[in-house]
């Protein structure tokens, strides 16, 4: 009798029947030939495009891939439901031994891509999986056991897509709050990846490379010495299926999570040690009251999972500098604006004798080491350059040599140019003459170059013809007023800065790192005394736009 329905009509029956669960309707399709032939997979594409758009999101689908046709999303919503279905029956059993990648990979783009309809899947209590308890168990199965053995925990694909799902649903707005015990153990368990730079990787290709992608001939280093730097391009490059296709991507990196999660909890909980000290060029010591900053850095929790708008740059990024030899990156234009503006924040230190002792093996003084930090605000303006018109002649399709030649200790820079605080920093006019001193300077480095005019940039950062990316800028933490100079790579938007306290020099220290999603700033901050093949006394800083 059924066979007698109009098609449309079988199809309205159809979505009907799959909403609940979202699967396809077994027991109607086994019903005969002839509905079975109407309503499959590969019969209606429509219907299930149709119930994927009911229960997911899809606007940052067709923002980032395009146009997705409906037997895409076809094979979208099989694997993702099967997938969600897998990691549910898993935590009804409590155990997450046969967990794979691509499961978790399902609920990181979820998150990224939320704009209401993908939390739904995984907080609401009708959804499929229940997220808090999924990463609970996690915890317990694959992070904390870990933690408590000899050695490093091993950085994999899985470890990277929690430690960032984690962050993420910490910074949701959903009302529940951590348990305290919880967070004292995931501080724990997080120490290694955020005061073991040696470690972890925290960049999409080593910082000490000016210009990507390299040549497949680029000669790789090897650690002779734990002292040594692993400074050598690796690709990051892992293949899924997204959306029917086999998709080139790259996890995100795992100790900017660690970084983010470990500071805003350890901020909130109150558990901040202030004895450790950091150690400087020269030799100064630091204490609590060398502080006059009272108005001290409050956290202010961002809503990362209200639009997945705040996640197009970050997903650009894990395709496009998955692999440093084959990756063209992201062009100039990605970053306009990224470092403009006024920044506040903390950067972090590790105590320099637990610090060296980790470096000589010892990894347990990760675990008992003391850490302290400082708060400090920046105000950064951004600087397009370009070759000069002549320099290009002649070169269309030739590559160029990079436009800086000094050590990437000071963001590629001259060593040999003295600060330019002439007009000091204490008054806002100073600051501004003081910062287009360092501009100009920037400039004198780079022979051939000049600055892009303003009426000129939407076409320059368009055809992003040898732009550069300078960033320029001044600030003030508790050790006293600083300058700082760098540029952008724009290939994975890393930003090297070269922090100089002035005028009275209390170290220069280099800071490292990338605009993630809600506009925070985050990476390592490293002593540029150290030579760069050798690893360096580093330590962590995150940064919000004011």
């Amino acid at each position: 009798m059924l066979d007698k329905i109009p098609p449309e009509v079988l199809t309205l029956i159809a979505y009907h029947s799959c909403l609940p669960t979202l699967l396809a309707p077994s027991t109607l399709l086994q019903t005969s030939r002839v509905i079975r032939d109407t309503i499959s997979p590969s019969a209606n594409p429509r219907l299930y495009a149709r119930l994927y758009r009911t229960a997911f999101d899809t606007a940052a689908i067709e923002r980032r891939l395009g146009e997705v046709n409906a037997s895409q999303y076809t094979v979208e919503l099989q694997r993702r439901v099967s997938s969600l279905y897998r990691l549910s029956r898993m935590v009804d059993r409590g155990d997450l031994t046969a967990i794979r990648d691509e499961d978790v990979w399902t609920i990181y783009l979820m998150l990224i891509e939320n704009d209401g309809k993908n939390l739904e899947q995984l907080l609401d209590l009708n959804g499929i999986l229940h997220l808090p308890t999924f990463l609970r168990l996690y915890h317990e199965q694959h992070l904390l056991a870990p933690a408590l053995q000899p050695g490093y925990p091993a950085e994999n694909i899985g470890r990277s897509l929690i430690m960032w799902i984690g962050w993420l649903l910490s910074q949701h707005n959903s009302g529940v709050p951590e348990p305290s015990v919880e967070r004292d153990e995931r501080l724990f368990v997080l120490r290694p990846y955020v005061f073991a730079p040696q470690q972890y990787e925290a960049y999409f290709a080593p910082w000490t490379i000016l210009n990507l992608p390299l040549s497949s001939t680029t000669p790789r280093s090897s650690r002779a010495s734990p002292y040594i730097a692993d400074l050598s391009p690796k690709p990051r490059t892992v293949a899924i299926n997204y959306f029917g296709k086999d998709t080139s991507i790259c996890p995100p990196i795992l100790s900017h999570a660690a970084i983010l999660r470990f500071f805003t909890q350890a901020e909130t909980s109150g558990r901040i040690a202030k004895t450790a000290r950091p150690a400087s060029e020269n030799n100064v010591s630091v204490t609590e009251s060398d502080s006059d900053d009272d108005d001290l850095l409050v956290a202010q929790r961002k809503d990362l999972l209200s639009s997945s708008l705040l996640h197009d740059r970050d997903f650009g990024r894990l395709l496009s500098c998955h692999d440093p030899f084959t990756c063209r990156g992201l062009k100039p234009s990605s970053w306009r604006g990224s470092m403009e503006g006024c920044w506040e924040g903390n950067f972090s230190f590790f105590d320099f004798d637990a610090f060296r002792e980790m470096l000589a093996g010892q990894s347990r003084a990760l675990y008992a080491g003391e850490f302290g930090e400082q708060h400090q605000v920046w105000r950064l303006k951004e600087t397009f350059v370009r070759p000069k018109r002549e320099q290009l002649q002649g070169r269309k399709g030739k590559s160029r040599a990079p436009p800086l030649t000094g050590p990437m200790t000071n963001a590629g820079f001259p060593t040999d140019v003295p600060s330019s605080t002439d007009a000091g920093l204490d008054t806002a006019r100073a600051e501004v003459t003081t910062l287009n001193a360092t501009i100009r300077q920037q400039l004198d480095a780079m022979v051939g170059y000049e600055i892009v005019p303003e009426n000129e940039m939407d076409t320059a950062v368009d055809e992003d013809d040898g732009l550069e990316i300078l960033v320029t800028g001044v600030g003030h933490s508790a050790w006293g007023r600083f300058i700082l100079k760098g540029r952008v790579r724009a290939w994975d938007g890393l930003a090297s800065l070269v922090k100089e306290y002035a005028p009275d020099s209390r170290g220069k220290w280099i800071y490292r790192g990338y605009v993630v999603a809600g506009d925070t700033f985050v990476g390592r901050w490293r002593d540029t005394f150290t030579p760069e093949a050798f690893i360096g006394y580093e330590g962590t800083f995150i940064l919000n736009r004011r």
